[in-house]
């Protein structure tokens, strides 16, 4: 992105809003949310004299055919003496003329699209005539995308058992695109609006509506006039084939429309298999169908995955316990860990907009996206207790370690405020045994360390109720409530505490057992209790012996 006059500072990028509910500003998938930027030409320390500088942008276009697409939207000076019109000027690399176009107003934004053939080098200039400054917020190229094959619209066993006149017509407009782009982006929008009168009934207006909601994704700019050629298609395919050939032809155009990376398309098919998925009755495979589904769009949109996850929970919860439930445990295991770290963060008004920076990216915070479990959380909750703990143990014990580690990692805590932190991660996790055997151990160390003595020896004698699978740190938690109750210089409360960790651990955590074993020789003598010393000392030389 430069200046047209190549003596000028060069062109730079304003961000208006980083994060805007503004429908206008374009979404950005890195921070989830819609962001009004643009590319400026300073044009704002120019008069409004039609004299620029504009901004120009030079494109090597790869071979094929493509659609240039433009976006700008005038976010700051539309609704002034002076709201922005632009023209649109494109040429190619000997500076022959090839389009023109002209934005009128843009306070609402505007598209300019541009079909062009490659290989080949053109410039891409925005002129900004008596505006402020001439601004570009988005520059995109898209590949013309090629019809899908006839045989894939479903509704017949193969090609011949189509109706030939149709096929003939839909081959005919396929054939448009070698020989003739614009051709062939005029003809698909013609299709797409719905010109010609449809066919009565049958298989040749199911192909009809098939492939006006195909061409309707690239040349319609409506969404609810593609969703409603996709729900016509939807009916005649059901009245074709039937509900249970459904999917597989639906995931068959699936992968044709991802290969050829036409990603609208293939999301609207998919949601449709959700939906399908979801309102027929459960089992091993239709789970399995489902979590192919949720990982093919992770990688390319985790909004709609996490849409798919959601709808597929809620089925599961919903149907017969014994069939249903176990099936959800597996998914919930397969996507007990999910949740990407999307946007690197620097301090800052524009740390969002250094996401993936190959510079600044590394010094930045990784900031976390929630993940599955904020969806099956409210889930179990729904369940009976005895029975979300029998099928969702393992889930729940990731869940609460996780969280349980997260709130000893902030500094600076007060203890009260932690305290708190801990018994949300306990409510959250239904109470399970362990979660709460090791977040009640990290209590009575934090009470045991604010000088909260007597609290935390209560909080000590019911952990020491739990079974001892459950209690895996009791025997370091209270090493240092023993510790705490002998600076405070309260010998007799701590002596019991230690022989606790000793008779408790001397098998299972011989260190823990060793380092009480010297703190009650130190009382001992501290005590002047010779028995009592050489005592503990004899069973700490007996410990350290293999």
């Amino acid at each position: 992105m430069r200046f047209v006059d190549e003596g000028h500072p060069t062109a730079y990028n304003w961000v208006a809003a980083v994060t805007t509910t503004e429908q206008r500003a374009l979404y950005n998938p890195l921070i989830r949310t819609h962001t009004c930027a643009w590319w400026d030409d300073k044009g704002e320390t120019h008069p409004f004299d039609n004299q620029g500088p504009d901004l120009k942008v030079p494109i090597e276009l790869p071979e094929g055919q493509w659609r240039l697409s433009a976006y700008l939207v005038d976010y700051d000076w539309h609704a002034t003496w002076h709201p922005r019109r632009h023209g649109l000027v494109l040429t190619d690399d000997s500076g022959g003329l090839l389009a023109v176009a002209g934005t009128g107003k843009f306070g609402n934004g505007v598209w300019q699209r541009f079909i062009v053939r490659g290989p080949c080098a053109i410039t891409l200039r925005v002129c900004k005539n008596a505006s402020s400054s001439a601004i570009l917020s988005a520059l995109m190229l898209d590949r013309i995308p090629p019809l899908m094959p006839v045989e894939a619209c479903g509704l017949a066993r193969d090609r011949a058992s189509l109706p030939q006149e149709a096929v003939a017509e839909y081959q005919a407009v396929s054939e448009l695109l070698a020989s003739s782009p614009l051709q062939y982006s005029r003809r698909l929008e013609e299709i797409a609006a719905g010109s010609e009168a449809d066919p009565a009934e049958g298989v040749q207006a199911g192909l009809r509506v098939w492939l006006r909601w195909q061409v309707s994704l690239w040349a319609c700019s409506d969404r609810a006039a593609t969703d409603a050629h996709l729900d016509a298609y939807i009916t005649a395919l059901r009245g074709t084939v039937g509900d249970s050939k459904m999917p597989p032809v639906l995931d068959a155009q699936v992968e044709l429309l991802m290969a050829s990376r036409q990603l609208a398309g293939a999301q609207a098919l998919d949601a449709r298999r959700s939906d399908l998925l979801t309102g027929g009755q459960a089992g091993p495979e239709t789970v399995q169908t489902a979590q192919k589904l949720i990982d093919r769009w992770l990688p390319l949109d985790d909004r709609f995955a996490t849409r798919a996850f959601e709808k597929q929970v809620q089925a599961l919860v919903g149907g017969p316990p014994d069939i249903t439930l176990p099936l959800l445990a597996a998914l919930v295991e397969a996507y007990a860990d999910q949740g990407r770290e999307l946007m690197p963060e620097i301090s800052g008004p524009y740390r969002p907009m250094v996401a993936g920076h190959p510079k600044v990216g590394p010094l930045a915070e990784p900031v976390g996206i929630p993940g599955f479990e904020a969806i099956v959380l409210p889930a179990l909750k729904d369940l009976p207790r005895d029975v979300a703990l029998k099928h969702f143990a393992p889930f729940l014990r990731r869940l609460g370690e996780r969280e349980r580690l997260a709130v000893l990692r902030v500094p600076g805590l007060a203890p009260e405020e932690r305290l708190r932190r801990f018994g949300a991660v306990i409510e959250q996790t239904l109470g399970e045994p362990r979660v709460t055997a090791s977040v009640r151990s990290n209590c009575v160390r934090v009470l045991a360390e604010s000088g909260r003595i007597d609290e935390a020896l209560a909080a000590s004698v019911e952990l020491w109720a739990m079974s001892p699978e459950d209690v895996q740190q009791w025997g370091h938690v209270n090493l240092t409530l023993g510790e705490a109750l002998v600076r405070r210089g309260r010998y007799a409360e701590a002596i019991p505490v230690y022989r606790q960790v000793v008779d408790r651990y001397r098998e299972t955590e011989p260190a823990g057992a060793r380092a009480a074993l010297k703190a009650l020789a130190e009382l001992a003598r501290l005590q002047g209790d010779a028995d009592a010393e050489a005592k503990a000392r004899t069973e700490l030389e007996a410990l350290k012996t293999p």
